[in-house]
């Protein structure tokens, strides 16, 4: 059945399907109102649907592995295509060896302040300085509260940042990644294969999503009640700025972590490192 403008605005909701060229559907795209807030993340199906849309609302529809499109509600259809990002590879020389460097926070003894990740749609991570061309090797998560039946999943993000403010502007990973929150202690991401160069800042981050193989998985925004994964967050004691904390919401929202004190606390740092080889 059609989408028509009458039957869309009448209800206040909006319900399609996100394919990509290939017509193949799209799962865990993010779709943000930049009027009201509202938001949701496409299933399994890669159906989407949202609530309260008026017919002047612009919806940013974006997903790592595709470029982002913004949207008129005025004019959905039953289907909305998204272009699979093609990303040009610079070339570069592999060495036999390399120096490695861990960086990121390399400890679980710092002050606890609490732990994430039953909020969906809420991004956290940290923006790190670099000056070097560098390729990640690895990334891990602590991982506070293991959750087999978890309602949601960490999906790791891997963003090159605006060089004026240290938010995240651009993908650098072309497909999703989750992370294993099955055990407790550090969770981690093998990515030495796909070659993950960086040349200037970055942010590492993670983002909560829905976790599709539950029935009731929480809606965008949603808090959730019933069992689920946490990863620590710490506060994190430097009286210099070797990174930047960053949070936010899923779509278009970014916002600064808290400063502390005079002596350089800052709180709230998700328990995240990463090797990086050059």
């Amino acid at each position: 059945m059609s989408i028509t403008c009458m039957s869309i605005f009448s209800q206040k909701s909006v319900n399609f399907i996100i394919s990509n060229e290939y017509k193949t559907p799209v799962s865990y795209a993010n779709v943000y109102c930049r009027e009201s807030g509202k938001g949701a993340y496409s299933d399994m199906n890669g159906r989407v649907k949202i609530s309260d849309i008026l017919e002047n609302d612009t919806l940013v529809i974006s997903c790592i592995g595709y470029e982002k499109r913004l949207v008129l509600a005025s004019e959905l259809t039953d289907t909305i295509f998204i272009k699979t990002y093609t990303k040009k590879l610079k070339e570069f020389k592999v060495r036999s060896e390399y120096k490695r460097e861990v960086i990121g926070i390399k400890r679980k003894s710092f002050i606890v302040s609490h732990s994430e990740g039953r909020f969906t749609g809420s991004i956290n991570g940290i923006t790190f300085s670099n000056t070097r061309e560098s390729f990640i090797e690895n990334i891990s998560l602590f991982i506070e509260k293991p959750e087999d039946s978890s309602r949601t999943r960490f999906l790791l993000m891997i963003y090159s940042v605006d060089d004026s403010t240290s938010f995240p502007l651009k993908s650098i990973l072309t497909r999703q990644l989750f992370f294993d929150v099955t055990a407790r202690g550090w969770s981690t991401i093998d990515l030495d294969s796909i070659n993950i160069r960086v040349t200037g800042d970055f942010f590492i981050g993670i983002e909560s999503v829905p976790n599709f193989s539950f029935s009731d998985a929480p809606a965008y925004f949603d808090w959730v009640d019933k069992p689920t994964a946490k990863y620590r967050c710490v506060t994190y004691l430097f009286s210099e700025m070797p990174m930047t904390w960053i949070w936010g919401y899923s779509g278009d929202k970014y916002y600064y972590g808290i400063d502390g004190t005079e002596d350089g606390a800052h709180n709230n740092f998700p328990l995240i490192k990463a090797t990086i080889k050059y």
